[in-house]
């Protein structure tokens, strides 16, 4: 007995979208199955078209964004402003970096 599997179901959309129902091959209880196949074979196409999509969105908004950069050849080049948590994350691992540093320097000296 054969289990298709319709993989364009709308009910099996969460599979291909949630981690929570990947599947998983190293599993001991994973039986390679045509069905299990054909689930991870479609999730790695949408992957890879989805992976496309936003490959071609970036290339046309850098195109666009190259563009206007020639027009504005004499404007400076803007710098997008850093998330403020992410560069309190980064002052942080500075500081307690150079602390791990100095104090490796004092037990060797």
């Amino acid at each position: 007995m054969t289990m298709n599997v319709d993989v364009q179901d709308p009910r099996f959309q969460a599979m291909f979208t949630s981690h929570l129902f990947n599947l998983d091959p190293s599993d001991p209880s994973y039986k390679k199955t045509k069905a299990t196949q054909s689930l991870l074979a479609e999730k790695q196409r949408r992957r890879e078209e989805e992976r496309r999509q936003k490959d071609d969105v970036l290339a046309a908004t850098e195109s666009t964004a190259g563009a206007t950069r020639e027009n504005d050849s004499d404007a400076p080049a803007a710098k997008k402003p850093m998330d403020p948590g992410l560069s309190l994350l980064v002052k942080s691992i500075k500081s307690k970096t150079e602390q791990f540093q100095a104090r490796k320097k004092q037990k060797l000296v």
